[in-house]
């Protein structure tokens, strides 16, 4: 498992990190 930081303007709430993260863990690789 990696770590993967990403820095995305406008999403700094907890909620969108979440969305983010929660939708780059549905893309394989």
């Amino acid at each position: 498992m990696s770590d993967i930081n990403l820095k995305i303007t406008g999403m700094t709430c907890g909620h969108c990190v979440r969305a983010v993260t929660k939708a780059l863990e549905g893309v394989p690789g």
